[in-house]
């Protein structure tokens, strides 16, 4: 038994399939179940039942999950402190940001850091908000940022950059007569264009709604789609309106063929937040990536 077999075994137990373990740690799945069948002949006991939508733990494989969490997490916490020892941040680090903050924000971040840092190796995922908190909560990315925050006792969060979502609509057609700010009731007429439901850009966008007392299904959605650049070209095209990121809008070439309006009477003010594991301590080149970020960016 070995760490890598425990953080494979990790994986499978949060992810329910061997597929989606592989793909989350970058492996094939016939490894994956090369690792769990050597793993369980090592130990002789049976750890997952096979189920038609997946699999599950066995008594022996929950208790085996609390021993290896426990054990995954003395690792890092051993490797970080040697790292206090060495001149140079240096090794691999896993990010993974929701699609603002991927496209818009760490580029220009990473690229400093790594200026600073040139032993240090950025490996940088996209995901939707939902998927990056549970992504470090799961010990899958060291550090995280995302477009919504969470409440959960496990993760730390602080926020590193704001955001003001728009509304965006085609310059011609019904929509060219739209004053800004635009009256919610019109808004709510309209075709939606929405981002998909794990979205920091949809939860902010929802929320607001709640806080004046209009359920989000009275939104007259047209299409899904889980890509902001996907949204603005639909709407340039005459597809319908939508909300997205002030930050996406900030010197977009198409300026002519899309409206940037405001929603009267609706807050979309929201932060980008860097997530980190509470338990878990980061190696020399997660938490100089961590200070780093939180030194170049305000909220």
């Amino acid at each position: 038994m070995d760490i890598r077999q425990l953080a494979i075994f990790v994986s499978i137990a949060n992810h329910g399939t061997f597929t989606a373990a592989g793909k989350a740690l970058y492996i094939s799945q016939p490894t994956v179940s090369v690792q769990m069948a050597a793993l369980e002949r090592e130990l002789g006991v049976t750890l997952f039942e096979r189920q038609s939508r997946g699999i599950a733990l066995t008594p022996a494989g929950k208790i085996l999950k609390r021993y290896a969490e426990d054990i995954l997490m003395l690792k890092d916490q051993a490797l970080a402190a040697m790292g206090q020892y060495k001149h140079d941040v240096s090794g691999r680090l896993r990010l993974v940001a929701s699609t603002l903050p991927a496209d818009y924000i760490l580029p220009r971040v990473v690229s400093r850091f790594l200026r600073a840092y040139p032993g240090v190796f950025v490996e940088l995922a996209r995901a939707d908000s939902a998927t990056v908190w549970d992504a470090v909560r799961n010990y899958e990315a060291e550090v995280g940022v995302a477009g919504s925050s969470r409440e959960d006792e496990s993760l730390e969060h602080v926020a590193v950059a704001r955001d003001e979502l728009v509304l965006i609509a085609p310059s011609t057609g019904e929509y060219s007569h739209w004053k800004d700010p635009v009256p919610l009731a019109e808004v709510l007429r309209a075709p939606m264009l929405c981002r998909e439901p794990g979205s920091g850009t949809q939860k902010t966008f929802n929320d607001a709604l709640k806080t004046l007392g209009v359920d989000p299904e009275r939104v007259s959605v047209r299409a899904q789609l889980d890509s902001v650049e996907a949204i603005k070209s639909a709407v340039a095209n005459g597809g319908g309106v939508a909300v997205v990121s002030g930050l996406s809008m900030q010197g977009y070439p198409a300026a002519q063929s899309i409206r940037i309006l405001h929603i009267e009477g609706l807050s979309l003010v929201r932060c980008f937040y860097l997530v980190t594991h509470a338990k878990r301590v980061l190696s020399p080149a997660a938490q100089a990536f961590r200070d780093f970020t939180i030194s170049s960016l305000t909220c």
